[in-house]
């Protein structure tokens, strides 16, 4: 009722003019004036009035069902040829049970809301009493108290919480996936009162209307008393409805947004519907059928009209005249003066006798089966990560046998095919290189290069140990370093400011002990303060994941109120450490107010805590790293309180030198789009510095141009590239000093932008201006590398996706020459294969180009872009058509062509240059024996060059065209915007049926653009698996997802929807033909309710199995043999001849069915009265064997039996005769002609004897093709099936020997079997058939030929060679032995 009163209200009341949010403190009788949303939520679809219309609406959408709807309408009229039960009783069961399907989701959508809605709150009361209130209850400008482990009721705004600094913790895994704890402030002129005060508390809040980004937030809020400064409100301040109070005795907020308008209620919109490319085929045959079905209605119709003038003398039988029982529409229809209107009519009834040609319980079946075809993927238990004890989750159902259709599979690297846990590997400090080791990718790159694995260092870890065991998020080894030796090295200053810029620079948050919990729960009962010992419950108590720190709030205008912890001097909010990880374009940091949030100082003097047992909770595993690094080379964070930062440096020996204090000024917040974070900090010497650290592509370019500032520039740029080139993720560091005068201007106008709250995206513009104009002028001082290993199984799994012809595109932020140098690491780059890069990322060398041919830079930059896809693609259709390769894909001299490498003479296009010689020369050789078109593509483009192809259409085309032609694609340094837009133009330019994949927050949007989105639940949260089709806990496990699940759903899938077709013509045109017989008078041959039930219950229950449990080669085989998913790919089982071979094969079996049913019966006198059958019980002889035959033919299709299968098939059968017995023997009122037919039939031996004659004369063709087709041009299914046979005997053959031997007692012959392998060898080839080469190629299994291309390759060489298969098959075995772990 009350949302019912706020949807009247706003149809009599203006919306609100201002461009912000206005609203009171505490002053219910003021916020009347305004309107705002209840915080009563609905979630359900529908309601008690809602229900039947719109269910029925949205169930009428389909096409088929309006059909069948208008069947049954028709039903009700005379002009029916059957009675309306038979119409009626599917429909109502079809739609019936959608409907309930969706009532009783509904339902429990509404029990969830009420329960949500009636949850107690205690508000705070203007008077200073408390009362206890429901959700639905509560209005914006209410302030309320929130318990420990409990959800917040709405947006609000934090006054306090039980810790003594106003700080509380929420988990936010409702909103954003996350588990990780977040760090809140209280409001520092409110997080001290009392509940007394709070309950006296008055004022306004400014702030922006409601809006679906839960990372931003901009407000002021003015207090009275406090004249006319206002308290500026940031991210940091929020508690959101959806997240939970946790590690937090309790917390007051003040509601800003409720009900619909908060931000979880306005970013709960449905996900985008995807509909599969068989589903959307089905749309197509259905219009086919119904089109067939008009026209096999038309023409009985015009032919009635046309003959019924001459034929109504020999109609004498139907007595128009003296039929009382005839309505007019009867006598009209057969009314030979007015055939015209006749052949009308005529129409009406043909059309609901032939209604069967369309499938009416199709999608029902259809929705069922992919159900549980979800639920056998979510319990497979080989996609079960057990060291996370994370299943395999299908989220979704109606995209299941998509699965076995994909042809480009997009990729995210990071968390993906890496682990995401980083390791502080190497660094370049002042120009010196740091670190010694090699990593895995280098050692993969070697290894599958056919070289040796590079050499370690001198010193390497068997001769040089550390002083102190590594730990996690470390894994550098150096003797200049360990041991505090840095202090010694002639650029120990440049160090020093390296290691301050780690352990300052972040928002990691210090783990310590737990504090006392508070003694009350109860903001009444604590005082001013929160009294003594009331605190947060410490980080250390989480139990499942970090703590992340964000800034606190406001503007600290303590002074005025005269308040603890106030400062004369402005320090602006941070924007939160919520936006640090996410690719937010927020407010571009914040001010002053720790950027990570206050944690208690770890204990200090004589009882410091061990600095190996610190441990740092960080939004990203890259900030933990680096301050971990920090700490094991001598600058060890302490923790913040308020907005001072501490570090302890240590000196050489471990001594602690002393404790430095910084004041943190402002956070300058990393997002995707600035790529960089800075602080803005006033050293412990009084000096204000800005620290800096980010990608190397932003920081370069914001380098000052003293020498101080570009002095190790060009040996900190090789660094990099090497680092880069051994798969390592590097960042820049960065500083310099900023003056006061300009800092004091500076913060002024950031205070301005910070205090405009009408458009968080308007502040973000501001705020990413005034930060760029401060992080100018820097001093590079060195560079960071961190490791991020691979997966297990990763290389495999590519691998194993590339045989199976699945194009493979990587898309990551890293530089070039790490993602070149990982995708060798994990397959995705295969030496063989040719290289084409595209990229832009010397801007000096392209700025100085444009400028000599007097052009501007951007119109340069796409015209090298151009000619470079330009150049790939003829190298790509030159080896396609048969032409040689000549070295490089462009002529070295000229930078307008080719490979762009050359004309920068970059290092990192050197040692790119070098690799692909020595993949070149692999590749001419592979060209001698295989040719040319063997030869696989690579296109490798960066983020410049990608930005400039998509928004450019002729550029798009030109790159997608390349793409499509190549086996991998990489492409770097990608924004996650970018990333989307790739998998749109994929998708919807390329006409291919794309999977995405990713682990966070950047990933969501290139899953939601792909035909199927696959999330793993990684370290960066639940974001990519809450957006995703199906969720996994490895990228390995994807292997499995497609190759294994794929294949069998989509075959599945298409087995079922083409055998709908196939019984639906075999029923219908023996209608039909009867009709023919009968003068097109529209006379059924079946007995009403055989009409009803063939469909819902004869024939459902057998497919229903086989669509959910057939397997047309088992898992072990499709993992061994990955081309048998090219099936998938070419779409064999859902084609326009799959499609119409079932149905020829339909309408050839009910023409057999109904003349060996028909003609044996009508023309014999067969009762023992002299009489010949009625129509019934010819009926019943044609409905047996179409029954029987359609069940039949289903099993000979299936390619797995168990016991259900029997059960369903043969108890479809069995269950048909069973009903027909008992019809036959009720009262004739009830069952009219069906009285006695079994007494007449089952007893007759002619009447089995022509079942059996009927139902082995229309299988026997349709077996004869089937058998003749795979002797001649077997499937990659059926050449497989032959090896599994193949090797099923030759382990009986091992068996029987084995225990003849042992029973005889002599020792085993290893060669026993030689020679009958040899001859099954011979048989299984034979049984393929010669003409078995047509199904692929020349073995590779890669590419278009399909699995036949390795598959039958390995029958030849079974056969030429003796024993090259046996040795094929078990390398095949062995290679793939690691991550299989499926036993046969």
């Amino acid at each position: 009722m009350t949302g019912l009163l706020d949807r009247i209200r706003r149809l009599f009341r203006k919306p609100e003019q201002r461009e912000d949010r206005l609203f009171y403190i505490n002053d219910a009788e003021s916020n009347e004036d305004f309107v705002f949303s209840s915080n009563k939520i609905a979630t359900t679809k529908y309601t008690w009035y809602t229900f039947i219309p719109r269910g029925l609406f949205e169930q009428f959408r389909r096409v088929a069902n309006f059909y069948f709807l208008f069947n049954a309408i028709i039903s009700l009229t005379p002009l029916s040829p059957v009675m309306p039960i038979t119409t009626i009783t599917p429909l109502v069961f079809v739609i019936g049970l959608a409907m309930l399907k969706e009532l009783w989701e509904d339902i429990k959508r509404g029990a969830s809301d009420y329960e949500t809605n009636k949850r107690k709150i205690r508000v705070i009361l203007p008077d200073g009493s408390e009362a206890m209130r429901e959700w639905r209850e509560l209005r914006v400008g209410d302030i309320v108290q929130v318990e420990g482990d409990t959800y917040f009721p709405a947006d609000l705004i934090c006054l306090a919480s039980s810790s003594d600094d106003g700080s509380c913790y929420v988990e936010t895994m409702n909103l954003d996936g996350e588990t990780n704890l977040k760090l809140r402030k209280a409001l520092h002129e409110t997080y001290a009162l009392d509940g007394s005060q709070l309950a006296r508390l008055r004022g306004t809040v400014e702030c922006e209307h409601p809006n679906v980004s839960i990372y931003t937030f901009t407000g002021k809020m003015r207090l009275e008393g406090l004249q006319e400064t206002p308290i500026f409100l940031s991210p940091t301040n929020i508690l959101l409805r959806g997240s939970k109070l946790r590690n937090t005795r309790f917390a007051v907020g003040l509601v800003v947004y409720s009900g619909r308008e908060t931000k979880i209620m306005m970013n709960a919109t449905d996900p985008p519907s995807k509909r599969s490319f068989v589903e959307r085929r089905l749309d197509y045959v259905i219009l086919f059928e119904l089109v067939l079905m008009l026209a096999l209605a038309i023409f009985p119709a015009a032919v009635f009209a046309a003959r019924l003038p001459y034929q109504e003398e020999h109609m004498w039988y139907l007595e128009l005249d003296q039929n009382s029982q005839l309505t007019g529409l009867n006598k009209a229809q057969y009314n030979a003066n007015n055939p015209a209107l006749a052949g009308v009519l005529q129409f009406f009834t043909c059309l609901v006798l032939y209604g069967y040609f369309v499938p009416i319980s199709l999608y029902v079946t259809l929705e069922i089966v992919k159900l549980l075809q979800a639920v056998t993927i979510s319990f497979d238990l080989h996609m079960y990560y057990e060291e996370k004890d994370i299943p395999a989750i299908a989220r979704t159902s109606n995209i299941n046998e998509e699965l076995g259709m994909v042809r480009t599979v997009l990729s995210d690297k990071t968390g993906t095919l890496t682990r995401n846990q980083m390791e502080f590997f190497k660094c370049s400090i002042a120009g010196v290189p740091y670190g010694m080791g090699v990593t895995e990718v280098e050692k993969a790159a070697a290894q599958r290069a056919g070289r040796p694995p590079p050499e370690e260092d001198e010193e390497d870890e068997q001769v040089y140990l550390p002083e102190r065991p590594l730990e996690k998020g470390f894994n550098m080894r150096d003797p200049r370093l360990d041991g505090m030796k840095w202090v010694e090295q002639p650029s120990a200053d440049d160090i020093r400011r390296f290691l301050e810029v780690l352990s300052v620079c972040h928002t990691v948050v210090v783990d310590t002990a737990p504090v006392e919990r508070a003694a009350s729960s109860n903001i009444f009962a604590m005082g001013s303060g929160g009294g003594p010992g009331a605190g947060v419950l410490g980080p250390g108590e989480v139990g499942n994941g970090g703590i992340t720190g964000s800034g606190s709030g406001g503007v600290d205008v303590g002074a005025s109120l005269g308040m603890k912890g106030s400062s004369s001097s402005l320090s602006l909010a941070s924007a939160g450490s919520a936006n640090a990880s996410r690719g937010v374009n927020g407010a571009g940091g914040g001010g002053g107010g720790g950027g990570g949030g206050e944690t208690p100082l770890l204990p200090q003097g004589e009882e410091a805590m061990d600095a190996d047992a610190v441990r740092f909770l960080a939004e990203s595993p890259d900030e933990a790293a680096f301050v971990v690094a920090a700490k094991r080379l001598g600058f060890l964070f302490l923790g913040r309180q308020g907005n001072e930062l501490k570090v302890r440096e240590y000196g050489s020996g471990w001594s602690v030198v002393h404790d430095r204090p910084y004041e943190l000024l402002n956070t300058l917040e990393f997002t995707s789009h600035r790529k960089r974070m800075s602080v803005v900090v006033r050293a412990p010497e009084g000096r204000l510095l800005l620290l800096c650290k980010g990608a190397d592509s932003v920081i370069l370019e914001r380098l000052g141009t003293t020498e101080q500032a570009q002095k190790y520039r060009p040996i900190t740029e090789r660094h990099m590239t090497m680092y880069a080139e051994a798969g390592l993720r590097t960042l820049a560091i960065a500083w310099r000093e900023v003056g006061e005068e300009e800092y004091a201007a500076w913060q002024q106008r950031w205070v301005e932008a910070k205090g405009y709250v009408a458009d968080a995206a308007v502040q973000a513009e501001r705020l990413e201006e005034l930060a760029e104009e401060l992080e100018s002028g820097l001093i590079l001082v060195g560079a960071t590398a961190i490791e991020d290993k691979l997966q297990i199984g990763v290389p495999q799994a590519i691998e194993s996706l590339a045989q199976a012809g699945i194009k493979l595109w990587v898309l990551t932020g890293d530089k070039l020459e790490t993602a070149i140098n990982i995708g060798f690491a994990c397959s995705l780059l295969r030496h063989h294969m040719r290289q084409h890069l595209v990229f832009l990322e010397d801007n000096e060398a392209a700025t100085k180009e444009a400028a000599r041919r007097g052009v501007p830079l951007k119109e340069f930059a796409a015209e090298l872009v151009r000619s470079q896809i330009l150049a790939a693609s003829e190298s790509v259709h030159g080896a396609q058509s048969g032409g040689t390769w000549e070295g490089n894909t462009a002529d070295p001299s000229d930078s307008r062509h080719g490979d762009s490498r050359t004309a920068e003479e970059t290092a990192a296009g050197e040692a790119q240059e070098e690799r692909e010689g020595d993949g070149g020369s692999e590749g001419e050789r592979g060209s001698e024996s295989e040719g040319p078109a063997d030869e696989e593509h690579a296109v490798v483009i960066d983020g410049k060059a990608l930005a400039l192809v998509l928004a450019d259409d002729a550029l798009r085309l030109a790159f997608l065209e390349l793409a499509l032609q190549c086996a991998s694609v990489i492409c770097c340094r990608v924004s996650p915007k970018q990333k989307a837009q790739v998998t749109a133009m994929v998708r919807r330019e390329g006409k291919q049926i794309c999977l995405a994949i990713g682990d966070g927050a950047n990933d969501v949007g290139m899953i939601q653009k792909a035909n199927i989105g696959v999330g793993i639940r990684g370290e960066e949260g639940q974001q990519a698996v809450m957006a995703s089709d199906f969720a996994i806990g490895q990228f390995r496990f994807l292997e499995r997802l497609l190759l294994v699940h794929g294949g069998w759903c989509y075959k599945r899938i298409c087995v079922l929807i083409t055998y709908f077709f196939y019984k639906c013509f075999v029923f219908a045109f023996t209608i039909l033909f009867y009709n023919c017989l009968a003068y097109f008078s529209g006379t059924s041959v079946y007995y009403d309710w055989y009409l009803t039930l063939y469909m819902v219950l004869f024939t459902s229950l057998p497919i229903g199995v086989v669509g959910v449990m057939d397997q047309d080669v088992k898992a072990v085989y499709r993992l061994r043999y990955p081309q048998l998913y090219g099936q998938g790919q070419r779409n064999e089982f859902f084609s326009v001849l799959s499609v119409a071979s079932w149905m020829a094969n339909g309408l050839t079996q009910a023409a057999v069915i109904f003349a060996l049913s028909l003609v044996p019966f009508a023309l014999v006198a067969d009762r023992s009265t002299g009489y010949i059958l009625d129509l019934t019980a010819v009926g019943t002889i044609m409905y047996s064997a179409v029954v029987t035959t359609v069940n039949l033919e289903l099993g000979s299709n299936v390619q797995y039996w168990n016991v259900l299968h029997f059960l369903t098939i043969f108890g479809s059968i069995l269950f048909f005769f069973v009903l027909m017995a008992i019809g036959s023997y009720l009262p004739i009122k009830w069952v009219g002609n069906l009285s006695g037919v079994a007494a007449q039939l089952l007893p007759a031996a002619s009447f089995w004897l022509n079942l059996v004659l009927a139902v082995v004369a229309a299988m026997l063709p349709s077996y004869a093709v089937r058998g003749m087709w795979r002797h001649l041009r077997p499937g990659d299914h059926e050449v497989v099936q032959e090896i599994e046979r193949r090797e099923r005997r030759r382990r009986l053959m091992r068996l029987s020997t084995m225990a003849r031997h042992m029973c005889v007692g002599a020792p085993l012959v290893a060669n026993h079997g030689e020679n009958g392998a040899a001859d099954v060898e011979q048989s299984v080839h034979s049984s393929a058939g010669s003409g078995s080469s047509d199904v692929g190629g020349k073995g590779k299994g890669k590419g278009k030929g399909g699995v036949g291309n390795g598959v039958v390759g390995e029958y030849q060489m079974a056969e030429n060679g003796g024993v090259g298969f046996t040795a094929t098959e078990e390398l095949r075995h062995r290679n793939h032995q690691q991550q299989r772990h499926v036993q046969q």
